[in-house]
């Protein structure tokens, strides 16, 4: 293409960055290999031949798709572009990640995040079949191919509606939630493993009145004043719902880890990497995830 532009090998010849008699010898290997003349050569000019012209015309395509190629591979290294696919626990999709999202997008506005609301299981096969960039949960028993990075933790709290015989205590012990009605979540929740692990630690077996499995349900029934649930306090931190309170669940603590998950030996894409480093050290993020963890629950709280 230097020599079809320049009409002469010396010119060519000093853009390409080699000899002259190199670029001749190349040339001319060319000519053999495809078995026909490309240049017509005269002392004065190198002009294409009819075969040149073909061959220059698919080239000039060929060297334009290959600098789209690196333009676009410079724009997904630089963050210019490109996208980062989470799952997550519907909690923290609803309690932090739109805030981390935002902040994200300050930083990276062309990166499009896509996030997937996945209960526990469901959410460690999308990590696992590689359908998600990695996922949002807890750290539970994985398969040895999966890694969990720690982010935060919570606890369980208990909530009820307005007059429920609990409100007036500051902490709820599990003994105290035996024999009430209770609104559990369906059993492929991680919360509902963890509230049949604390029943199991004071000897007992949880028996729900109801079951649901969206925490939006079971805080509705509720506010309904059918029963109680228990939940995550980091479900709670976005929620501002009248006529529910929350009390702290004691003896036993539960406390959930929460953290990003992700396939062994994964190598995330630029996108994703960014937004897994902002959600592991980024400091407003890191302030922010604290602010959560840390958040106070007090008696007569209504959400």
């Amino acid at each position: 293409m230097a020599v079809a532009r320049h009409g002469a090998f010396t010119r060519a010849a000093e853009e390409i960055y080699i000899s002259q008699p190199g670029l001749s010898l190349l040339i001319r290997q060319l000519e053999e290999q495809l078995g026909v003349r490309l240049f017509d050569r005269s002392t004065r000019r190198v002009e294409l031949t009819d075969a040149g012209h073909e061959l220059a015309a698919a080239a000039s395509r060929i060297l334009d798709d290959v600098a789209t190629m690196v333009a676009d591979i410079s724009d997904l290294t630089n963050l210019r572009r490109g996208r980062v696919s989470i799952a997550a626990l519907p909690s923290l999709a609803a309690a932090f990640l739109p805030r981390v999202i935002a902040y994200f997008r300050e930083r990276y506005p062309d990166i499009r995040v896509i996030i997937h609301d996945a209960i526990a299981s469901p959410l460690i096969k999308m990590v696992e079949n590689g359908e998600v960039d990695f996922g949002i949960g807890l750290r539970l028993q994985f398969e040895k191919d999966l890694v969990f990075s720690e982010l935060m933790t919570d606890r369980l709290v208990v909530l009820m509606p307005l007059g429920h015989y609990l409100e007036k205590l500051e902490e709820v012990d599990w003994e105290a939630l035996v024999g009430a009605e209770i609104i559990a979540m369906t059993r492929d929740t991680s919360v509902r493993h963890l509230t049949d692990q604390a029943f199991a630690k004071i000897g007992q077996t949880l028996s729900p009145t109801y079951e649901a499995s969206y925490m939006s349900t079971a805080i509705s029934m509720v506010e309904a004043g059918l029963g109680i649930t228990v939940l995550p306090s980091l479900a709670l931190s976005s929620l501002r719902i009248p006529n529910v309170q929350v009390r702290p669940l004691n003896n036993p603590v539960i406390k959930r880890e929460v953290g990003i998950i992700f396939k062994k030996n994964k190598i995330f894409g630029p996108a994703a990497q960014a937004f897994s480093e902002i959600l592991k050290m980024d400091k407003a993020v890191k302030k922010l995830i604290c602010e959560i963890s840390n958040k106070k629950l007090v008696r007569q709280q209504n959400l």
